[in-house]
């Protein structure tokens, strides 16, 4: 693998890029130890992950993983595997393996390509520095370097160049939908991917296209399944209401982390369904605790007293689901110090837990640092200058609607005049591309106030 490499290297001038299917293989493997420290292992780095992803045969992959070990360049393990009832065989990538992937990687960045500018015509330019361009103008890059080496290899040719154009909206389509299994099974292993990259956008949209897929094949237990996954990082309102008939049309899942994600995006929006759905739940192990803490919330919501104490602080060691129980749980110790007025939380425990919150590249902690923060400046210790830089932190994470309104709106009110300005123009904006009517008035109404002082 490294002589090829560095064959391509010299030649990275020269495409098209062509190759070979055990480079592929190690490239897909890129970012599988990252998710040593989870409960469940991306399906993507299983043996069929991979067949779906590299579109190839079976036996094809199975050579090629056979080959890679006996180099030393990958390793496996026997993980639990999201949608997998037993634990299946997964793979690694070695010290060795990730050596020669960013080796990989670097010969990709510096192959010259050809792009179209904005008035069309092609400019020359290396890869490095077009992503650089897609970056800087919120264009969606490659996840990892897997994606990248496909965008070069699958692209067209000029003048012994690649043609290389930006990635079109996922939920974009030049012709009919392809309602196969594996079509749907893309879109959700891509939808991973772009939560790893903390594309959230990206990845709603490849979850949206997959639910559509589902219900156009009449599969309303797999589009509810791509709906909840949805719903952990931003769904809009027609989307809960779509799970929300969904849910009253099936019967009860015994699937305890779907139950649990259902009950979080419809427990505001039908308290009788979300009560259902945690009564429906048999859970084991962590998930007895995940079900308690949200009983605890109902019984604080009818304006009980619950003893906060029996509900552990954490019950997972690191991870990201560390992060989602660290913020559960402390959002139920803000509704309990509301209804009671006294033993809030600490502000330096909210300042790290926030800080945690936002370094991570996980879309999905995204609206959770929002929702957290939307509790947090309520806290009677928190000062203007505090309130100020937290919501300035999260509104830098764009959240998902409505949280992206609900934080502007509150980082306005806080902000000095050129601050609010700015982000009262950013969202009217985003106002505009949702076609909200109501929430671009509020803002030129805002806007028109801030003129006139």
């Amino acid at each position: 693998f490294h002589s090829s490499t560095s064959a391509f290297r010299k030649e990275a001038m020269q495409p098209p890029v062509r190759l070979t299917s055990r480079e592929r293989l190690l490239a897909a493997l890129e970012g599988a130890v990252g998710h040593l420290s989870e409960y469940e292992f991306p399906r993507r780095y299983s043996q069929p992950g991979l067949v779906s992803r590299l579109s190839m045969a079976q036996s094809h992959v199975s050579r090629a993983v056979k080959g890679l070990e006996s180099e030393g360049l990958i390793e496996h393990e026997r993980r639990r595997v999201s949608g997998q009832r037993r634990r299946v065989m997964v793979y690694l990538l070695s010290a060795a393996g990730r050596t020669a992937v960013e080796e990989l990687r670097a010969a990709l960045l510096a192959c010259m390509v050809y792009s179209p500018n904005a008035e069309g015509e092609l400019q020359r330019s290396s890869v490095q520095e077009l992503l650089l361009e897609w970056e800087q103008s919120h264009r969606p890059v490659p996840a990892d370097t897997f994606e990248m080496l496909e965008l070069l290899r699958t692209a067209d040719e000029h003048g012994g160049l690649p043609i290389i154009e930006p990635a079109s909206d996922a939920m974009e389509s030049a012709g009919p939908a392809d309602l196969s299994s594996e079509a749907i099974g893309l879109h959700i292993e891509l939808a991973g991917l772009r939560v790893d990259a903390g594309d959230a956008v990206t990845a709603a949209n490849h979850l949206l296209r997959a639910a559509d897929l589902h219900r156009r094949r009449g599969d309303q237990r797999g589009e509810l399944r791509c709906l909840a996954a949805l719903s952990c990082f931003g769904a809009a309102d027609e989307q809960r209401m779509r799970m929300l008939e969904l849910v009253r049309a099936l019967s009860a899942t015994q699937d305890t982390r779907l139950n649990l994600m259902l009950h979080d995006a419809l427990w505001n929006l039908d308290e009788g369904v979300a009560r259902g759905l945690l009564d429906a739940t048999e859970p084991q192990g962590e998930s007895v605790h995940e079900v308690r803490l949200r009983r605890l919330r109902w019984l604080l919501e009818d304006g009980a007293s619950p003893d906060m104490d029996s509900i552990p602080i954490q019950i997972y060691e690191d991870g990201l689901r560390a992060l989602l129980w660290s913020a559960q749980r402390l959002a139920l110790e803000f509704l309990a110090a509301r209804g009671h007025g006294k033993d809030w939380p600490e502000v330096s425990r909210i300042e790290d837990l926030l800080s945690s919150l936002c370094d991570s590249r996980q879309a999905i902690l995204t609206s959770t640092s929002a929702e957290l923060v939307m509790e947090a400046i309520e806290h009677p210790l928190c000062s203007t200058e505090q309130q100020r830089d937290w919501l300035d932190r999260v509104w830098a994470c764009k959240p998902p609607w409505p949280l992206l309104g609900h934080i502007g709106f509150r980082l306005a009110a806080v902000s000095g005049r050129d601050q609010s300005r700015e982000v009262l123009e950013q969202l009217r904006a985003a106002f505009d591309a949702a076609a909200d009517d109501a929430g671009r008035e509020v803002c030129e109404s805002l806007l028109a106030s801030s003129d006139e002082s």
